[in-house]
């Protein structure tokens, strides 16, 4: 048994029986045994006479040496006993010296531990390395095979190519062959036809045979014309049949004269001999006339003797194509002129742009023809002729009162002009009002006058008529001027001396008066005053430009000398009558705007001065877009990389684009951001021949503030011999309009005119003549400087300013598309493409694979239905059988092929559900729509596809446009949707199942165009519509205008000022759709004159613009306009349901209610007071709680009756469609927009009224209106009428964005003061709902348009208050305007000189003062411990109030010194500041930083502990950013976050209750500094964790991550190199038309081991690159040494000349040569170097700069390894193997040529090094003489290296236009900067430098630096190899 006695390591007691005992030996029982701790026997314990429970710890037997042990043992443990107590006596102190032993014992431990962290990790990284070190050498090894596989594949494509090219080099042989029989078969046919002829001619020319055969030999004498030669057997034929059939015509044509035809008989049988030769021989060709030539006839002949040769010259001016051709076709009819003789005046005549447009043709003969129908085309255009005309009148100066032969050039023009269009058969032209006007308005007001008599006279007024008026007058002037101006021409020699010495005699013209005549006669003409300015009688004063020109001071002295008017600036007395105010900023005095003082700009002015005494390179031109036309200075810059325009003169055009943002970059790293729209532009000179380019890419921005510049063309003639015969324009300006180079092509130079060195030179571009250069000056003040004096307004600095501060104050909202609408759009752009005069699309849908169900059955099952319902209503189904059949007639739908069915996967199918649509007031009229939201397992079509961007325009902006002008049309589209063809991959998923009889099995139909019903037609119907207009816009832009923004879906709706513009807008619009697949058709228009001019025969019947056209749906109000009459009107028509209660008195339910009233359709507005009222109703419903089907309450009862008894007053109204009436756009003198608002405790609203100038007479019209019900929950008067306030600076927007009027002014009126100085005020005064409404109407709107009116007079009161109700007669005030607006703005509300300031909605301040100043502060340890001192400080001043010591701290040194200074006698303690003061530190800094970040939220809350039992509670808004954060105060005052584990007892305070902190403050910034510097500097995770335990911080990582970024730790210890942007190619590489290898890139290969006898020697291979063509040359270097180099580049020489450059790295990537080649390469460079070849180094480590041969040394060795066949190389072998390598990589493409190319191979290096590929002689065509022969060959040779180097700037050049990487631009190095020097990524290994200088590349990027680092040393490396220290 086991003993229970305890068991030590002195005593160990067993269980063994096998163990003998010392004295009674082995026992048979089990017993308890004692071992000697001595002898280490064993006892039986019954045997030593020991009790078991009595067991010692040690026990020895009782033998003599065991005893003594047994004392010895006793003596120890006495011993021990006795030094314990010693030492627990005596060693107490020694306690604490352990402890620290200890302590620093676990310090090593944790740096052992720390180190062996650290270790793993760098264990890790390594491996981390190798890793990717494995996978770069995978990813090289990859990309090798892969080259290798590409270079395979391209040999066998060009193995193909050359059996390819040999088999049609072997067709076209014998098709040469077999060309060359022909033709001698033709030939000899045509001899044997000749002598037939000849034959012929001899037997029928007996009266006069010498003439026959005369005509016969010059004509057939053996020698055949060419161009008889050419023309095939088939055209003879055709020609003599035709022949033959006019010869029987005239035989049986016996109708003449007898006599007639007896002496015409020579002319007759010289005809028919032609005729028979031309039957014969075909020998017919054309003039250009459309004439057939047949060779000159007699008379032909005798005129050539009278009449000139020669053609007047042209140079492709349209003014001189009429002349031109008129003389060649004249001449030709008179004379007979051939075609080989035409070709001869046409050389000669042409000169210019005509003679560069048909250079090419001007060779044969035979494209005489086609020459004078391309000029015909491109100068004689009768548009352009008329163009040209328009601008030649529009240039003429005015003629004059007072100088009579001013007239002279005038008339003569008009004259030109009228017989110009009468020739060329424009007569629509001649009845032009608008032309007739412009040119009428020229004329002084007498001749006026003259020309109404005048043309009352006459009926019809035309252009003839006022010419004939004109030359009449003309002839006066002529008669007058030769009495004036004659001069007696020099005596002729028979005149005796005396007579010659005779004076001159003078002519005179007197006008005489009689005093004593009648008063009729002398009031009979009123005498003009000239103008005080210029003496001119046809203009005042205020309209005077040259008084426009001078400065106030010497227009105030002009004004005051002259005794003037201030405000109409003419002689007068008493009060002037003239009205008006001037408009210069805020000023609205009474003076004429051009007499507003200068005082009123404070002083100031802008001065803008350059210090180049340079013209800038400036045109002038004109824009134009959407058949507006603008006249603008141009900048040309080569240098910027867009084109710019400013915004007001793109708004002025009124050009759409894409909104987007634009940065804008120039030289100094400078940049700007603006809101910019992308567009285009039309632009063109300003001249008459000028045509229109396209502008591309136009981005807009709002002031370029370009340098002023003027331009004399005369002066600079004067001072300029070689600009002298220029037409260049003068030009005084500053330019609006900047193209850059990616509008190259439209002033890319022409011609250009250079002078001397110091003068400017003349450049002819596409938009004109530009001049641009040195300036000569002519006084030395001006030689410095170049400027102008700008004045700026008050308005000006508050636009300034406004527009600086822009982007603070406000946020720009641009609207972005969502990912659906991107992939919408990259669908639309990817399948829509044009097919034919239709498009072809594909179906938007949501994913690239989409996957259906089965869906026939439900499609059955639908059909099923449907033919239930057409069985009752045989009608109806015979009219859905018809259009099922039309729709297969017309390719929209057809039947399934059993290809299409077997062929297509179930998953890929859908069947579309037919449903018929019935117009319930047009049944007769039936829509099929396909049920593309029909379900199957939650699947549908629709459910697959995407809507799309909304690209439809709004119909009110469509509406808008269509009130504008007096002529109104419009039309729509048929059957808009299926002209859209769906591409064949989406076809099969728009199936529908169709059957005539039930009978019979349903039979598969698939529509291939876009249906009804479906979710993305809309958006592709719209987006191909726009495209197809966008295709035309440089034709056809008018047009391209209205398509893109005047159709609302399938509709069309505009307005013109005439017919005429009506009836070529609506024309090219109908043509433009038409080219697309679209056909408009039911036009309607006011004027029935255009409806004849489109072809419709039917009157115009009213339009409904109730219509939804989104869904097929009617409203049941609706605007209706009747073109009879131009006017609007509105339907009340309801079902017959509704009619009891809206007509019997019935009481409505409130459904009922709500159907009535959101039924109503009148989007602009226009019956706001009526419908207005209808939403209070159900509004009022709402809050009553009445159900949708209860009767309304009795209140309610009789508001509706009420409302409901206005409908007959609704549709008796009628309003005219266009705002200005019957008046065009000429009368109206301005315009102005009057904004009024309003609102009650029912609702706000506004209303717009334009209000028009029209010839002195004021007319108003009504333009829209909004009105909104008052939000449910109550707001005061105020607020609401401040939302009315909005909601009209929003419309103003609306209607500017809506119209294209240029609205002069804006006026808003509102009868809130308070509003008034809300908007007066700064908006930050005010609570949120104040201030921000009050920003939104500051940003959108004036302040100064702002104006207060009674409510008495406030038109918008009918809005929001029913009164007696509202005024909706047709001529009331609501839509004709207040009356004030018709009188002078004199009469209008009187304005206070000053708006009070309101404390209404005010914004509490509560201002807390913080102790510490946060920021001088750098650290938060540093912060806390001075927040605590003075914490402490405080506590010592009461200290010391109380009598008690003061806590101090151990001083510093220099603390020392200062107290040493200061007498210090109060008693005091030393102690560290304590923990409680720390905390009061930190709580101080936390409060300190609330109150900063949230004063409204601290001092509601403040407020909530201090108020009364009972009082007002305040409340944190919804709109605070800690709203959510439940925030409380806590005992001291800090905002904590009232979380939801206020329960959970065992986490600690600030986690329960953490810490809310603005994430922007200066607290929060070093409170996460010292989070992260005591992580380390490492995972911001842990910093964002650990601070979460105890602060909220919103959006606490991105500010982790901010204080991150600009910790200097990190930066230093974190930075990397950043490389530039990728450098543009030198220009050794873009050079063209240089021989091959004149800039060369040098490297060595090597080495290679050669067998020389029976050593092995090295050899290296020196690589010689060419940088243009990319040739290589390889030459075999024996040693590196400076010799060997020299020889290798001297055999290089020798074969292939000195290079210009030679570029080389350092030689520092070369295997075990470093040192060697840096010295060969320097010493070559040294001795190679010279004045015709420059050495180039590139920095080291930077091989990318050196790419161009480092590829090269690469191809080279992988074609060495491909000629590697496995022999020992010998010098022999190695030459032989270098030149075919070097010749295999130069035949290598330059570019890919696809395979169907037109050329018929690629370009390759050796089409340069010797003009083929394979080295084949070119063959030489053969020539009779030597000299012919060697010229040819030369220009052959000069025609091949033109046409490679064309091929070479064609193909190649583009392909390294790219970059590759490094795209975008860093932060550029600066002298001064700190920078490690990278060595390898071992970061130990960096050094750290200095930049000393920068290199900057050619781009103005630096890319090099000269760096000095710690050793002094300066060395040139590379950005790339640079870290850059961001601490300065």
């Amino acid at each position: 048994m086991a003993s229970d006695a305890e068991s030590t390591h002195d005593q160990t007691i067993m269980d063994l029986t096998a163990t003998p005992c010392a004295i009674c030996g082995p026992s048979t029982r089990d017993e308890v045994m004692v071992g000697c701790d001595g002898c280490a026997e064993w006892f039986h314990i019954r045997c030593v006479g020991i009790e078991e429970d009595k067991l010692p710890k040690k026990w020895y037997c009782q033998s003599k040496a065991c005893q003594e042990k047994a004392q010895e043992y006793h003596q120890k443990q006495k011993d021990a006993k006795k030094q314990a107590r010693t030492r627990k006596n005596g060693n107490e102190s020694d306690k604490s010296s352990v402890s620290s032993r200890l302590a620093s014992s676990s310090v090593e431990a944790k740096v052992r531990a720390l180190e062996e962290k650290q270790k793993r990790q760098y264990e890790e990284m390594e491996a981390e390395l190798l890793l990717q070190k494995k996978e770069r050498e995978m990813q090289r090894a990859f990309e090798q095979r892969k080259m290798e596989l590409e270079l395979q594949m391209r040999a066998e494509e060009q193995e193909e190519q050359r059996a390819w090219q040999a088999e049609m080099l072997q067709k076209k042989k014998e098709q040469i062959r077999q060309m060359k029989a022909d033709q001698d078969s033709f030939e000899l046919q045509m001899a044997a036809m000749d002598k037939e002829l000849a034959e012929l001619s001899a037997k029928k020319s007996k009266p006069e045979p010498k003439v026959v055969a005369g005509a016969s030999k010059a004509g057939h004498s053996g020698k055949v014309d060419q161009n008889v030669l050419k023309l095939s057997k088939a055209n003879v034929r055709k020609l003599a049949q035709s022949y033959e059939s006019s010869e029987e015509d005239e035989e049986n044509d016996d109708s003449g004269d007898s006599d007639l035809q007896s002496q015409s008989s020579d002319s007759s049988m010289e005809r028919k001999a032609k005729l028979k030769t031309y039957k014969k021989v075909g020998s017919v060709s054309q003039d250009g006339l459309g004439q057939q030539q047949t060779g000159p006839t007699k008379a032909q002949l005798a005129a050539r003797k009278g009449l000139t040769y020669k053609l007047p010259k042209f140079s492709g001016k349209p003014a001189q194509w009429p002349l031109f051709f008129a003389a060649y076709k004249a001449s030709n009819e008179a004379c007979g002129y051939m075609n080989h003789e035409n070709l001869m005046r046409l050389q000669e005549a042409l000169e210019g742009d005509a003679l560069e447009l048909v250079s090419g043709q001007l060779l044969l003969p035979e494209s005489i023809p086609q020459v004078i129908e391309k000029l015909r085309r491109h100068f004689g255009r009768p548009e352009q002729l008329l163009q040209s005309l328009l601008d030649k009148v529009n240039r003429l100066e005015p003629p004059r009162a007072d100088n009579l032969k001013s007239f002279v050039p005038f008339g003569n023009t008009v004259e030109q002009l009228c017989g110009h269009l009468e020739a060329a058969d424009l007569r629509q032209h001649l009845v032009n009002p608008l032309l007739i006007k412009s040119l009428v308005a020229k004329l002084p007001d007498r001749e006026k006058r003259e020309w109404v008599h005048y043309r009352r006279g006459h009926g019809e007024t035309t252009l003839r008529t006022l010419t004939d008026f004109l030359m009449d007058i003309v002839a006066d002037a002529c008669e007058a001027n030769v009495d004036v101006e004659f001069v007696p021409s020099p005596p002729s020699k028979g005149i005796p001396p005396s007579r010659k010495k005779m004076p001159k005699e003078k002519g005179g013209l007197y006008s005489h008066s009689e005093a004593s005549g009648s008063a009729a006669n002398a009031g009979e003409e009123k005498v003009l005053k000239p103008c005080k300015q210029c003496r001119r009688t046809d203009h005042r004063l205020r309209h005077c430009g040259e008084f426009k020109k001078l400065r106030y001071a010497d227009r105030l002295r002009l004004v005051n000398r002259e005794k003037l008017c201030h405000v109409c600036l003419n002689e007068h007395g008493g009060q002037c009558k003239f009205k008006i105010r001037c408009n210069i900023g805020d000023c609205r005095d009474f003076h004429n705007p051009l007499m507003h003082p200068v005082g009123n700009t404070v002083g100031l002015s802008a001065h803008i001065r350059t210090n180049c005494t340079v013209l800038f390179r400036i045109v002038p031109v004109q824009l134009h877009y959407g058949g507006k036309t603008v006249s603008v200075l141009a900048f040309l810059d080569e240098g910027a990389s867009v084109t710019l325009v400013e915004k007001k003169l793109a708004d002025r055009l009124g050009a759409v684009g894409v909104q987007e943002r634009l940065t804008i970059r120039w030289t100094g790293n400078m940049s700007r951001v603006e809101d910019s729209r992308r567009l285009s532009l039309w632009a063109s000179g300003t001249g008459a021949a000028a045509g229109k380019m396209r502008l591309h890419t136009v981005h807009t921005v709002g002031k370029l503030m370009l340098p002023h510049q003027k331009l004399d063309s005369q002066e600079l003639a004067a001072q300029h011999e070689h600009m002298r015969g220029l037409p260049i324009e003068s030009y005084d300006g500053q330019p609006q309009l900047l193209i850059g180079a990616n509008n190259i092509h439209s002033f890319a130079p022409i011609e250009a005119k250079v002078g001397t060195p110091m003068e400017p030179i003349a450049v002819r571009t596409k938009l004109g003549w530009t001049v641009y250069g040195p300036r000569q000056t002519t006084s030395a003040a001006a030689g410095n400087y170049l400027g102008y004096h700008q004045q700026i307004t008050n308005e000006d600095l508050h636009e300034l300013l406004k527009s600086h501060y822009a982007l603070e104050e406000s946020v720009v909202a641009i609207p972005q598309e969502t990912a659906e609408e991107k992939r919408a759009r990259e669908i639309l752009e990817r399948t829509t493409k044009r097919v034919g005069d239709r498009f072809e699309t594909g179906l938007l849908w949501k994913t690239d694979d989409p996957r259906f169900p089965d869906s026939y059955p439900m499609a059955v099952r639908r059909m099923k239905q449907l033919e239930k319902r057409l069985d009752k209503n045989p009608k109806l189904k015979e009219n859905v059988c018809k259009q099922i059949d039309e729709y297969q007639q017309k390719g929209y739908a057809h039947l399934a092929t059993a290809e299409e069915l077997a062929g297509t996967p179930a998953d890929q199918t859908w069947y579309l559900p037919i449903n018929v649509v019935q117009n319930p007031k047009k049944p007769e009229k039936i829509r099929l729509v396909w049920d593309a939201a029909a379900a199957v397992q939650g699947v549908s079509l629709n459910s697959q596809l995407l809507s799309g961007p909304d690209m439809l325009v709004p119909l009110i902006k469509v509406l808008c446009g269509f009130r504008e002008w007096r002529i109104a049309f419009g039309g729509d589209l048929k059957e808009m949707f299926h002209q859209l063809q769906i591409r064949s991959e989406d076809k099969q998923k728009q199936r529908f199942v169709f059957r005539k009889d039930p009978e019979e099995p349903p039979q598969i139909y698939v529509m291939d165009v876009a249906t009804f019903g479906s979710t993305s037609s809309p958006c592709s119907a719209q987006y191909v519509k726009n495209r197809n207009a966008e295709e035309f816009a440089a034709e056809y832009p008018e047009a391209s205008v209205a398509i893109i923004r005047r159709h609302y879906v399938d509709d069309y709706f505009d307005s013109v000022d005439t017919e005429e513009e009506a009836v070529k807008l609506a024309q090219e619009v109908r043509l433009v759709h038409k080219k697309g697949g679209f056909e408009i058709r039911n036009w309607v228009s006011n004027s029935p004159g255009v409806l004849r001019s489109l072809g419709e025969a039917k009157l115009a019947t009213p339009v409904h613009f109730g219509r939804d056209k989104q869904t097929a749906n009617e409203r049941v109000l609706g605007v209706i306009w009747d073109p009879k009459t131009d006017q609007f009107a509105f339907s009340t028509t309801h079902r017959e349901g509704l009619m009891p209660y809206l007509y019997e008195g019935k009481r409505p339910t409130k459904r009922l209610v709500a159907s009535c009233v959101m039924g109503f359709f009148d989007p602009l507005g226009l019956l706001s007071p009526f419908t207005i009222h209808g939403k209070i109703i159900i509004q009022h419903l709402w809050r009553s709680k009445c159900d949708w089907d209860e009767e309304i309450d009795p209140n309610s009862w009789e508001l509706w009756k009420r409302w409901t008894s206005l409908l007959p007053e609704v549709e008796a109204i009628r309003i005219p469609r266009c705002y200005l009436g019957d008046a065009r756009s000429i009368e109206v003198d301005s315009l102005e927009l009057h904004i009024f608002t309003d609102a009650s405790e029912h609702g706000y609203g506004c209303v717009a009224y334009l209000r028009a100038v029209i010839d002195g007479n004021v007319h108003c019209s009504l333009m829209m209106s909004r009105a909104k019900v008052a939000p449910v929950k109550r707001q005061s008067i105020p607020r609401l009428e401040l939302m009315g306030a909005v909601m009209g600076a929003r419309m103003n927007q609306a209607v500017l964005d809506t119209h294209s009027y240029q609205i002069n002014r804006t006026v808003f009126w509102t009868d809130s003061r308070t509003v008034c100085s809300w908007i007066n005020a700064d908006q930050h005064r005010y609570k949120q709902f104040v201030a921000f409404r009050v920003g939104e109407i500051q940003e959108l709107t004036r302040v100064a348009d702002w104006r207060w009116i009674p409510t008495k007079l406030n038109i918008a009161d009918v809005l929001t208050k029913w009164g007696q109700g509202p005024p909706l007669q047709s001529d009331g005030e609501w839509f004709n305007g207040p009356a004030f607006l018709y009188r002078p703005q004199e009469q209008w509300p009187t304005q206070e000189a000053s708006i009070e300031e309101t404390d209404e909605e005010a914004r509490g301040i509560v201002l807390f003062h913080g102790a510490i100043d946060v920021k001088p502060i750098s650290r938060w340890t540093k912060l806390l411990r001075v927040t605590a001192s003075v914490v402490r400080f405080i506590d010592n001043c009461r200290r010391k109030c109380r009598g008690e010591p003061i806590l101090t701290t151990w001083a510093t040194a220099k603390q020392r010194q200062l107290t040493q200074h200061v007498a210090a006698n109060y008693p005091s303690v030393k102690a560290p500041l304590g923990q409680e003061e720390l905390r009061q530190a930190e709580t101080i800094l936390w409060r300190q930083a609330q109150w900063d970040s949230f004063p409204d939220e601290m001092s509601a809350l403040t407020n909530n502990l201090e108020r009364q039992p009972g009082g007002p509670i305040s409340v944190v808004k919804k709109c605070s950013p800690i709203y959510k954060s439940s925030p409380v105060l806590d005992d001291e005052g800090v905002l904590r976050m009232d979380g939801r584990l206020a329960n959970a007892d065992e986490s600690s305070f600030d986690k329960r209750h953490p810490i809310i902190l603005s994430r922007s403050h200066e607290v929060t910034h070093k409170l996460i500094q010292y989070y992260h510097e005591q992580f380390g500097h490492a995972n911001s995770e842990t910093v964002f964790n650990e601070m979460r335990q105890r602060f909220q911080i919103p959006k606490m990582r991105p500010a982790i991550q901010q204080v991150v970024n600009k910790c200097v730790w990190c930066k230093v210890n974190k930075c990397q190199p950043r490389s530039p942007r990728m450098a543009p190619l030198p220009v050794e590489r873009v050079t063209s038309r240089l021989r091959p290898f004149s800039s060369v890139g040098l490297d060595y290969l090597g080495p290679v081991e050669v067998v020389v006898g029976r050593r092995k020697e090295k050899r290296w291979v020196a690589v010689f690159t060419c940088m243009a063509v990319r040739a290589v040359h390889l030459e075999v270097v024996h040693s590196l040494t400076t010799e060997s180099c020299r020889m290798a580049i001297a055999r290089f020489c020798s074969k292939y000349g000195k290079p210009n450059n030679i570029f080389s790295d350092n030689a520092t990537c070369f295997r075990g040569a470093n040192n060697e080649m840096a010295k060969i390469n320097q010493e070559c460079a040294e001795t190679v170097g010279s004045s015709t070849t420059a050495w180039h180094f590139i920095p080291p480590g930077t091989p990318h700069m050196g790419g161009v041969w480092e590829r090269m040394v690469r191809s080279v060795k992988q074609a060495m390894r491909a000629l590697d066949d496995g022999r020992r190389l010998t010098d022999e072998i190695l030459a032989t193997t270098l030149a075919e390598a070097a010749d295999m990589i130069n035949t290598r493409p330059l570019t890919y040529l696809p395979q169907d190319s037109t050329e018929t191979e690629a370009l390759t290096p050796n089409h340069f090094l010797r003009g083929t590929v394979s080295g084949a002689d070119v063959k030489v065509e053969e020539s009779y003489t030597p000299a012919e022969a060697l010229r040819n060959l030369y220009k052959r040779s000069q025609f091949l290296a033109d046409r490679m180097w064309e091929r070479w700037s064609r193909e190649y050049l583009p392909t390294i236009n790219r970059r590759s990487k490094w795209f975008d631009d860093r932060q550029p190095l600066q002298e001064g900067d700190l920078v490690f020097v990278v060595d390898g990524k071992n970061r130990k290994c960096w050094r750290r430098g200095v930049i000393e200088a920068i290199i900057q590349g050619s781009d103005g990027r630096v890319r090099q630096v000269d760096v000095r680092t710690a050793d002094g040393k300066v060395q040139r490396r590379g950005v790339v190899n640079l870290a850059a220290l961001e601490v300065r």
